[in-house]
């Protein structure tokens, strides 16, 4: 076999190769929600944060890594048998795991898609690179061990453990505004050093419910719109217990200074955060809808999302609420605790539960939040 015709399969391993790197990255670093080039509505998290995600604990980009290394030292080195062992293994993966978005998950991350392209695209271009030998030569003896590679691959995926999306950390934020205990305000110590008061933000819930949350979270972030659902359960299960406040946190350098380096800007980010709070401060008793109207799927452009709110708060009010000095102010007290939150992971969304613990990412499902919830509140 001549080295030389497999240069196009090099460049494509090559290309497969940054892919799975990139999201290995990702996965370890716990920023499957902040991929660049994915939108809120792209499923990229549901998809990189679901069991099919990994062989037991270790991240499917893993293998797909060494794999990709592998057919760049066979492009040196050919080897029929094992070349088309890889060909067999790239095609029947990039079947099993498009499968497994479109009928288990049911949401597409176009990286994984995109690995799946190149790895599909590599096979073509090593079956053609392969010199004419008689019909089925080489097929026989690689049928084995690429069905038994996929075979193990497919059983350690069904019978994993879930991954833990989450992580419950110890918090301290500093930088709140002192309150005189006789203000006649609520103050809301939520055991960080820094006390909230209700109803100087955003906030969802009975002004006087018993338990209070404290959420920081993204509209363009589809980890934080999950969660959003989590809540909505809960609060569907104890409507007078729970109050949650809101405090958006864009994921985008133009507003949000605190950003960390691994975490991409969020198109729209910053826009859709200050039409919440102008919103909140025009019209306070309209927030709730407003908010469900900002988490919409496919995300809505800032001239949509204008649109929708003016026409239940009026386009003037709207305008002189988004020029209001408190939506800046607003926006650099959730973004300063964002820093702070940031010390042990990135994982969005934030949910300050008390007691100075802090929920960072996702549970499994609904169920398993509102368990936890009601341990920890506690609400039995």
């Amino acid at each position: 076999m001549k080295k030389s015709s497999f240069a196009l399969v090099r460049v494509l391993a090559m290309i497969g190769l940054a892919i799975s790197a990139y999201l290995l990255i990702q996965k370890l670093n716990g920023t499957i929600s902040s991929i660049k080039g994915c939108g809120g509505a792209s499923g990229c998290a549901n998809v990189l944060g679901s069991k099919w995600s990994q062989w037991f604990s270790i991240p499917v980009s893993a293998f797909s890594t060494v794999l990709y290394l592998g057919i760049i030292g066979l492009t040196f080195k050919p080897q029929r048998t094992a070349l088309i062992t890889v060909v067999l293994l790239l095609v029947g993966a990039a079947i099993w795991f498009s499968l497994v978005q479109l009928l288990i998950i049911k949401a597409f991350c176009p990286w994984c898609l995109g690995t799946h392209l190149t790895g599909v695209l590599c096979a073509i271009s090593i079956w053609r690179a392969l010199p004419s030998e008689p019909s089925g030569k080489g097929v026989a003896p690689a049928l084995l061990p690429a069905g038994l590679g996929l075979a193990i691959l497919i059983i350690g995926q069904a019978i994993g453990p879930e991954p833990k999306g989450y992580a419950i950390s110890k918090e301290t934020l500093s930088g709140g505004v002192p309150v005189p205990e006789n203000s006649g305000e609520r103050i809301i110590d939520m055991g960080t050093g820094k006390k909230f008061i209700l109803g100087k933000s955003p906030f969802m819930g009975p002004i006087d419910g018993p338990h209070v949350l404290v959420k920081y979270f993204d509209y363009t972030c589809e980890s934080c719109r999950n969660l959003e659902g989590d809540l909505a359960k809960l609060k569907e299960k104890y409507p007078q217990k729970i109050v949650v406040i809101m405090n958006v946190t864009p994921l985008n350098r133009d507003c949000n200074p605190n950003l960390p380096a691994q975490v991409h800007n969020h198109e729209h980010s910053c826009e859709l955060a200050r039409l919440s709070l102008a919103s909140w401060i025009a019209q306070p008793e309209s927030f709730p809808e407003i908010h469900k109207i900002l988490f919409t799927r496919p995300i809505l452009w800032p001239e949509q999302a204008k649109e929708k709110i003016a026409l239940i708060i009026g386009e003037e009010k709207l305008n002189t609420a988004l020029n209001d000095p408190e939506v800046n102010r607003l926006l650099a007290s959730n973004t300063n605790d964002f820093k702070q939150l940031n010390s042990r992971t990135v994982k969005m969304p934030k949910l300050l539960i008390g007691k100075g613990k802090m929920l960072q990412g996702l549970m499994k499902d609904s169920d398993a939040f509102i368990s936890a919830m009601e341990k920890t509140l506690p609400l039995k």
